[in-house]
């Protein structure tokens, strides 16, 4: 699909390319702004039509440095003015050429999503499709998996965080859990015994969720028909009783399909149990509609823009008598050309696993954008709300690296796609300006990153200093020797 959408669409690239790679050479400069640094705290919520994810990000310390390259830049129209308290203005312009925006901040994100109630319905959607030994008994979620299923035309998907119970046979899923063996075993009926359970399907299956869900994790590779295979190995103790449960792992053809599950000292705890039951948190209080997500850590980043837009630009801000203004600005912009944009991060997730990795992002096309703020400034402390949007037409790629250490081992994921992007998005965000309460460490910060600069360029005019005297000792024993060589013949 990838290589079908860059081929049809390959004169449209090679065009973009050509034309703003001639517009560049034929004129124009760069000019470089100088670093600013900044913090604030910053309110989003994702893409409202496609992926309503709403967040915080917050910048102990922000540094942004940006970069253009006009061929021909200028302003079409514009004005302003005052009157009481009331000010305005507006402007358009218009741009051709490049312009590179990048970013290094130390902070975090805290975001919240309705993961589970997603997982919930693609389950519910497998389940109505799935017939027989496929049929869903129950789902465990989880972070650290994914459940391969087949879409409606046959083809491979996944639903991520997500581990599986199928009906199964005797070799999986429920029933190699429940069917009496010739041996005289049946894992849950063991289960039920040990755990002094009371329904023993409906409990067993919720014991087993409860169990992927709450208990520790172990990546298992094991050799299996002269191939390695991968599978999860969860285990938990209850009354200081254990129990495991096994899930096929990263590779195999059933990803997240749930094996088996047993209590592996059951011929010890089998007549352990007194009287009372043990009772499983149900799932509706695991399972909280909002899903929080946290990362704390470095970040850097950038995006460009390389091709011609015409930008329209305007606000309306009135002061009252108590010098507290409030806000409202929009911004519109046409553009056609070439998008880029990428990130890389390394920090700390959900206070537990350490993680890092990279992703960019590549587009080519026309896109249409505008946002409206809103907002209000007491003295030079702000806060505002931004509504944003965008639809376009064109052909991207994107490609993602990340690897996760956490205590369950180490985890990594790298893909890329191209796609034909035809649509749009809304999104909202928010900031709040510290204004200079935020100085005293925010300079204490600079001056560190000074003194670490001057130490890094005093080593590397040492490390220059001694290369360039190495050399030219070596140069002059070089001569020497090709003079000596030299003088034989």
């Amino acid at each position: 699909m990838s290589r079908f959408l860059i081929r049809k669409n390959r004169k449209f690239i090679i065009f973009f390319a050509i034309f703003f790679l001639c517009n560049i050479l034929m004129a124009g400069k760069w000019e470089i702004s100088e670093g600013k640094f900044t913090s604030g705290l910053n309110l989003n919520t994702g893409n409202v039509l496609t992926n309503f994810k709403p967040g915080i990000n917050f910048d102990l310390l922000k540094y942004t440095k940006s970069a253009k390259y006009a061929v021909a830049e200028g302003n079409i129209v514009q004005g302003s003015g005052q009157t009481g308290g009331w000010s305005y203005g507006g402007s358009v312009d218009h741009f051709t050429g490049v312009r590179v925006n990048g970013y290094g901040s130390l902070g975090g994100t805290v975001t919240f999503d309705e993961a589970y109630d997603k997982q919930n319905q693609a389950v519910a959607k497998e389940d109505a499709k799935s017939t027989g030994i496929q049929k869903i008994k129950g789902a465990a979620y989880d972070d650290g998996l994914k459940s391969k299923v087949t879409d409606a035309n046959g083809n491979i998907a996944e639903i991520p965080g997500t581990a599986i119970l199928r009906e199964g046979n005797t070799k999986f899923g429920w029933q190699h859990i429940s069917y009496d063996r010739p041996d005289g075993t049946n894992h849950a009926k063991e289960l039920a015994s040990v755990y002094n359970l009371p329904d023993a399907d409906k409990s067993v299956v919720d014991l087993i969720i409860y169990t992927i869900e709450t208990g520790d994790k172990e990546l298992q590779v094991r050799e299996k028909n002269g191939e390695a295979q991968q599978r999860w190995i969860y285990t938990k103790v209850i009354d200081g009783k254990p129990m495991k449960v096994v899930v096929d792992g990263p590779g195999s053809k059933y990803e997240g399909s749930i094996i088996t599950a047993y209590p592996t000292k059951y011929k010890r705890d089998k007549d352990s149990n007194n009287d009372s039951t043990y009772n499983i948190p149900s799932a509706e209080k695991r399972h909280s509609k909002v899903k929080v997500d946290s990362f704390l850590g470095g970040q850097a980043g950038f995006s460009a823009f390389g091709g011609s837009e015409v930008s329209s630009q305007g606000y309306l801000a009135y002061t009252d008598s108590n010098n507290i203004q409030y806000m409202a600005s929009g911004r519109g912009a046409v553009q056609a050309g070439g998008f880029a944009k990428g990130r890389t991060y390394l920090g700390v997730k959900n206070g537990k696993d350490f993680v890092g990795g990279a992703n960019v992002d590549l587009f080519a096309g026309v896109r249409a954008s505008g946002s409206l703020t809103g907002g209000v400034k007491i003295k030079d402390i702000g806060a505002s709300v931004t509504g944003l949007g965008h639809i376009g037409y064109g052909l991207g790629v994107r490609g993602n690296a990340e690897f996760k250490i956490s205590w369950s081992g180490i985890s990594w994921d790298v893909g890329a796609e191209a796609y034909l992007g035809v649509g749009g998005g809304m999104g909202l965000k928010g900031s709040i300006d510290w204004g200079k309460s935020l100085d005293p460490v925010k300079n204490g910060v600079i001056k560190g990153f000074d003194k670490a600069k001057t130490g890094v360029k005093k080593v590397a005019a040492s490390i220059k200093t001694g290369y360039t005297n190495s050399k030219d000792k070596v140069k002059a024993v070089t001569g020497n020797l090709f003079s000596a060589v030299k003088s034989w013949f």
